[in-house]
């Protein structure tokens, strides 16, 4: 299915391998039965006026049966042919700002796409360009669930990526290729977490992130982590959980069942990002985008703007960057601030313990609307 819509085939599919038997059959309906509890449920083989109502009452026998939510045993039948991935992020409460929030968004994006290019080649990093048209088919895929109970959780839909996937078989392992983007995202998340640490506490050198890149570990997924935990926006960063609900069964080569970034290591992540893209401790960057944030002291004189867009190289979301402009440039970016126009920056900057650090800003302008 992939529509999110319950049928009686993905029905019988999930019970088939949730433990369940068929102890009858006829024409106008089936009964199974659990295996350890004994209960039993009765599935309508028909559209029939309370057809909906029924598999309503079989949706909550079931979740009673084996202490599930009814929403998530719902998800499971409907979205048969997808893996659910979650990102928790530790919060003080269920909430983050809605800047935050989209940010975790577009890094869940980002992490998701660098392991489907992964999938298909493994780089350093991938910058840019046409991508293969298997990656943006499987991205087009994807599909985001609403957040479930927790500090801050987001979740995807990540699609079984076989060309066959209608004759799938539910039953069983399914094999590797039918997952590889889902398997490719696990595994590569754990190696950049692993090499991290290793690399944090002194027992391996740089050179570590290069025999990451066989697991799938690129620039462009060290970047996402990082931004996963928060790191280069306002607040600190925090830890972050990976973990994902296998459908029908857990695929053999899954051997991560979920991977943990503590946000002490955003840091090392983005210098692993540095280091795969063949960056130097300092590096220009060309941003396009919109002022945000204004600030300063006094009427008069220097002051510090926001501006958030788009960075020339890296196939990522959005990104921020803090600039100290002396008056006449504050100046125009109170101007273009007020009108909503879009500028342009070139700045020279590094990676910090929390954020892309502008160190000198070459250029500021105004981009002539039209």
């Amino acid at each position: 299915m992939s529509d999110g819509v319950i049928d009686v085939t993905s029905l019988h599919d999930y019970l088939r391998v949730r433990e369940w038997s068929l102890f009858r059959n006829d024409d106008r309906r089936s009964i199974w039965q659990h295996a350890g509890s004994g209960k039993r449920v009765f599935i309508p083989n028909s559209q029939q006026s309370d057809f909906d109502d029924i598999i309503d009452i079989a949706i909550e026998n079931i979740a009673i049966t084996e202490e599930r939510s009814p929403v998530e045993v719902r998800l499971d039948i409907s979205w048969a042919g997808w893996d659910k991935l979650s990102a928790w992020r530790a919060a003080p409460t269920a909430t983050l700002s809605i800047a935050d929030a989209v940010d975790m968004h577009l890094a869940l994006n980002d992490l998701i796409l660098s392991a489907a290019r992964a999938a298909v080649d493994k780089r350093r990093a991938f910058i840019g360009g046409r991508r293969p048209r298997s990656v943006d088919a499987y991205m087009d895929k994807v599909r985001v669930l609403a957040s479930a109970p927790g500090s801050f959780v987001t979740r995807a839909l990540l699609p079984l990526n076989a060309a066959s996937q209608e004759t799938l078989p539910m039953i069983g392992p399914a094999e590797p290729r039918v997952r590889e983007v889902a398997v490719t995202l696990m595994r590569a998340s754990q190696a950049a977490v692993t090499t991290a640490k290793r690399f944090a506490s002194g027992e391996a050198n740089v050179d570590s992130w290069d025999q990451a890149i066989p697991y799938g570990v690129s620039a462009n997924l060290c970047d996402a982590l990082a931004r996963l935990c928060g790191f280069g926006e306002d607040d600190r960063p925090a830890d972050v959980s990976l973990t994902v609900d296998w459908t029908w069964s857990k695929p053999e080569a899954a051997e991560v069942e979920a991977v943990k970034v503590p946000a002490g290591l955003a840091a090392t992540l983005v210098s692993g990002s540095q280091y795969l893209r063949d960056q130097p401790d300092e590096f220009m960057v060309s941003l396009t985008g919109l002022v945000v944030r204004l600030h300063r002291d006094s009427p008069m004189g220097a002051g510090e703007v926001t501006a958030r867009g788009y960075i020339d190289g890296l196939d990522s979301g959005p990104r921020s960057l803090r600039l100290e402009l002396d008056e006449v440039t504050y100046r125009q970016a109170i101007s273009a601030h007020d009108l909503g126009h879009t500028i342009h920056v070139v700045a020279l900057a590094r990676n910090a313990a929390r954020s892309l650090e502008v160190i000198r800003v070459e250029s500021f302008h105004t981009v002539t609307p039209g």
